[in-house]
């Protein structure tokens, strides 16, 4: 989960749009933000494990 540290804001954006074309009926549009937005989260937090990151998503609903 956390390996988009190494790439581009450019490159992460192409990735997250990748993946609401490919799924357009399960994933919309405003994924590509949200995306970001989480990214940010991450980043603001020193714990990054997969059972943190799972309650932060759980927290919105998501």
């Amino acid at each position: 989960m956390t390996e988009f540290e190494s790439l581009t804001v450019d490159d992460l954006r192409k990735c997250a749009m990748h993946l609401v074309e490919s799924y357009p009926d399960g994933i919309e549009a405003s994924f590509v933000d949200e995306f970001f937005q989480f990214k940010a989260i991450l980043e603001a937090d020193q714990d990054r494990t997969i059972t943190y990151m799972s309650e932060l998503l759980n927290l919105d609903g998501g």
